[in-house]
């Protein structure tokens, strides 16, 4: 086994010392300069290109003083140069040339690492510069086939079953695999690998997805190992908040990628926490989260005493999620909705924090855990034995949260938070297994808000309606995905940048909106009564069951 570590080691060595000019080869019929004189011939033609010596010297000919080209001049001169269509055979054999090349460095690059880590962690086991410098020659032509199969096999003269290669053989996943791990050869390894992405993302958008998210993880991973540069490290943390941003629009139900946009909220912890509990809420929820929230939860948990809103709001999150210190809960929870009192009269943001509290409190009021809809669903009788944490004690915080701010009447800083609760109650109310949480919701203090929006000009004639803030922190729940039309966020050109920016015209439209789902649930339960005559909203005594409908979609909300 020695014997083969030092074989390893030397072949590393001989191959670093030419790496640029003799970068590893493929040891097959069909080398790299046999291809791209192959791909010359197919493209330009054969022969000296468009401008023969004769037309060359002839151009460069002067008649007279006015140095004027004769007709016949003209006419030789090609407009562009000659082209020939590639054809299936052609692409075809390229194709076969690309991948066998591809295999040998693939296996090369494996063999390599396999060797090295046959020999256990021993001090003569790592890499040394030399050798890491070798690797990474590797690596790089390894990235070069991919991308020349990519591009040879999505070329628009390829087949169907030639477009299916790079799914068939799992070509995406394969080039994503096994990063190294020195810090310095690391650096120089995501450079290479996010410009290789980058282009990937330009030329192969048949892969555009995975390539979103493969250059956001890469971010990451650069933010991640900088330690020194506090302006670098803010830099690649919005990059990579940028590109899964991308990722989470193209596939709003993934709850890895809300996994990912957690770790770089830090240290919004009302940010942090929404996209945790998001990560498990969604259609594909990524288990994982239940691990890593655990480094948000873990340090707030032993801390003796706190006063801080966002430290206390996780604490009891905390409590409820781990099911650990149980006797804290209510002393907890009087800390937290004192200080949120308060705190909503001092702050000018929490538009954007009351979203993150509210969706947070829905989901463990639920079951952050538990799918929405489902037989499985809790009921009312079971809340008082639920595991890891009490059901009971995670509706209590819901309503003693919604009770403080659904007092705050004629305050337009709560409406965020009012509209993603009406939403979500509009919601509950169609579903048996939940519906006890409707019967549990504070509505004499609903109808008291809805009074003071009321008698505001509510006019929407003519006015241009983009998605707010709590729109994209609602997108991909379900029991939001009900409230958005299918179009209502392709057409949005909102950078990704402005989506949590506050406009002057988001609370008319925000109070537009809570008037409407306020309406349909008058119309849709037991809960709420519009009395005309009073032009306000009133607790009613009694109710009928009606099935859900489609009544309640923005665009038909913002028409009426």
């Amino acid at each position: 086994m020695q014997k083969d570590a030092n074989s390893t080691s030397l072949s590393l060595k001989q191959e670093n010392s030419h790496t640029d000019s003799q970068s590893p080869k493929r040891s097959t019929q069909v080398t790299r300069q046999e291809r791209n004189t192959e791909f010359s011939r197919v493209f330009h033609g054969k022969g000296r290109g468009p401008w023969s010596e004769d037309q060359a010297t002839s151009r460069q000919t002067t008649h007279g003083h006015n140095n004027v080209v004769t007709d016949y001049e003209i006419e030789k001169i090609f407009k562009q140069p000659r082209t020939r269509p590639i054809s299936q055979r052609q692409l075809a054999f390229e194709v076969k040339g690309i991948y066998a090349g591809l295999l040998i460095v693939e296996n090369k690059c494996i063999e390599v690492i396999s060797a090295q880590n046959a020999l256990g962690d021993g001090a003569n086991t790592k890499f040394n510069n030399e050798q890491w410098q070798a690797l990474i020659s590797w690596r790089r032509t390894l990235l070069y086939e991919y991308h020349d199969f990519f591009l040879a096999t999505q070329h628009p003269s390829s087949s169907p079953a030639m477009r299916r290669l790079a799914s068939k053989y799992a070509m995406p996943a394969r080039m994503w695999h096994c990063l190294p791990a020195s810090l310095e050869h690391m650096l120089t390894f995501i450079y290479l690998a996010y410009a290789m992405m980058a282009l990937l993302y330009e030329t192969v958008p048949a892969f555009k997805y995975t390539w979103i998210e493969c250059l956001g993880d890469l971010a990451r991973y650069r933010m991640a190992i900088e330690d020194d540069n506090v302006g670098d490290y803010e830099v690649w943390t919005e990059v990579s908040r940028g590109w899964y941003s991308k990722a989470s629009d193209k596939a709003p139900t993934i709850g890895r990628l809300y996994h990912h946009q957690a770790i770089l909220a830090r240290p919004n912890a009302f940010q942090q926490l929404f996209y945790y509990g998001k990560s498990l809420c969604v259609t594909t929820p990524f288990l994982p989260t239940r691990d890593s929230i655990q480094t948000l939860f873990g340090p707030i948990m032993f801390e003796q005493r706190t006063t801080s809103i966002q430290h206390l709001f996780v604490l009891i999150n905390a409590i409820l999620f781990t099911g650990k210190m149980p006797e804290r809960f209510e002393s907890v929870l009087q800390d937290f909705t004192k200080t949120l009192d308060i705190h909503i009269r001092s702050t000018h943001r929490f538009q954007e924090q009351g979203y993150y509290i509210g969706i947070t409190a829905f989901q463990q009021a639920k079951g952050i855990n538990e799918p929405f809809g489902q037989a499985a669903a809790i009921t009312e009788a079971e809340t008082s034995n639920t595991t890891p944490a009490s059901q009971e004690d995670a509706i209590k915080f819901a309503m003693a949260t919604h009770a403080v701010i659904f007092k705050r009447t004629g305050d337009p800083n709560v409406l965020s938070y009012v509209l993603t609760t009406l939403v979500f109650m509009r919601y509950v109310i169609f579903f048996p297994e939940i519906e006890y949480l409707a019967r549990r919701f504070p509505w004499n203090l609903a109808s008291s808000l809805l009074y003071k929006i009321i008698d505001f000009p509510h006019s929407s004639k003519g006015a241009d309606y983009r998605p707010l803030p709590e729109d994209y922190a609602m997108r991909g729940l379900p029991w939001a995905d009900w409230y958005f039309p299918n179009d209502w966020f392709s057409n949005d050109k909102t950078e990704d940048e402005e989506k949590g920016l506050e406009a002057a015209a988001m609370e008319h439209e925000r109070k537009i909106r809570i008037l409407a789902l306020a309406y349909q649930i008058t119309r849709d339960s037991r809960y709420l009564r519009y009395d005309k005559d009073a032009r306000q909203f009133i607790i009613p005594e009694s109710g009928v069951e009606i099935k859900p409908d489609d009544t309640m979609r923005i665009d038909i909300i913002l028409s009426n």
